[in-house]
């Protein structure tokens, strides 16, 4: 069970990010003489717009006590800040929508290969429209690729905008637990076994401060804690604060619920997921080589919903939101037994 935790962790990260066109890129095509160990297709339309932080469903936002502070100090009363928060007074303010393909491959030595691209007119952007100094067409970021540790930028003519290295990913550790995954149902592992790997994963989760928070008839709770990551809310405290993310899945693990990022006690960002049930939709599936499908969770996601706590420029709250709805989601095994 715990080294399942850990498979699907790695795997709710990768869902922030796959989605891909089936046209091979020259880049891509050079990254083909490495042997492919897991390809992600997807296609999704995303949303992005502002929320009143007072809006019912935000009440856990509100409940942190950085976040009653804030609305304590401000010198006007309630309905004042209705109002305000309310008014458009920032591009922030402006719903944005766009349509992204993105492909990734991860390869057989942890090394990754990722592109997005964005299919959306810049007759639809809403911002670009009300900018009072038009972006050129051939300023525009439509097209993002990371190869070799290294991110590209590039306009809609597939001409380099800019490229800028980064730390280096190492994806190898999620090779292994899938492997060992697959590997542990796939060959009836005698149960003595099974459990000594599981106290091994778990071990190596405490190594990682992850731990099993509770398990209830309907979800199971993991906690980790957050190190080496930016603060949201450290300069305005002007204390250290701790960050936590808690994580809540089925009760067989099969799939995340949601995923809620803490500072001190204050919820910073909220993501949740939906799934799509019908297997029979080609769209949304799992595929491994030479193995059962059936080994593998169904993480067949259809949406995705992130809320984050963010500040207009004079310190007002509010939620940034950001929908993600798939109509495509296909990750794709090439393992062998």
């Amino acid at each position: 069970m715990k080294n399942k935790i850990f498979y699907l962790l790695i795997i709710a990260f990768l869902c922030f990010f796959y989605e891909c066109k089936d046209d091979k890129t020259g880049n891509e095509a050079e990254q083909k003489i490495k042997e492919t160990a897991i390809e992600i297709v997807q296609e999704k339309d995303v949303v992005q717009y502002s929320e009143n932080i007072f809006d019912k469903k935000n009440v856990e936002f509100i409940k942190g006590e950085y976040l009653q502070r804030v609305l304590s100090d401000i010198r006007f009363k309630s309905k004042r800040i209705t109002e305000l928060l309310d008014t458009i007074t920032s591009a922030d303010d402006l719903p944005i929508s766009k349509t992204v393909c993105v492909k990734e491959t991860i390869y057989d030595d942890g090394s990754l290969y990722y592109q997005t691209i964005d299919n959306s007119s810049p007759d639809g952007n809403i911002v670009v429209k009300l900018n009072v100094n038009e972006q050129p067409v051939d300023e525009m970021i439509t097209t993002t690729e990371i190869k070799n540790n290294v991110v590209y930028l590039y306009n809609s003519s597939q001409q380099l905008l800019k490229s800028q290295p980064i730390d280096p990913i190492n994806l190898k550790p999620l090779l292994d637990s899938v492997q060992l995954y697959i590997a542990a149902h796939q060959n009836s592992i005698p149960q003595a076994q099974l459990v000594k790997r599981e106290n091994a994963a778990l071990q190596k989760l405490s190594a990682y401060g992850m731990k099993l928070v509770e398990r209830r008839d309907n979800e199971i709770i993991v906690s980790m804690e957050i190190a080496n990551q930016p603060s949201m809310l450290s300069a305005k405290m002007d204390i250290a604060t701790n960050k936590k993310m808690l994580m809540s899945f089925s009760p067989d693990m099969s799939r995340m619920n949601y995923q809620k990022m803490y500072e001190n006690d204050q919820l910073v960002n909220q993501t949740s997921f939906t799934y799509v049930d019908n297997s029979k939709n080609t769209n949304f599936r799992n595929e491994i080589s030479g193995f059962s499908n059936e080994l593998l969770p169904n993480m067949n996601v259809r949406q995705i919903l992130n809320q984050k706590l963010s500040f207009k420029a004079d310190g007002t709250p509010f939620i940034q939101t950001n929908v993600e709805i798939y109509k495509k989601n296909i990750v794709k095994y090439n393992f062998t037994k």
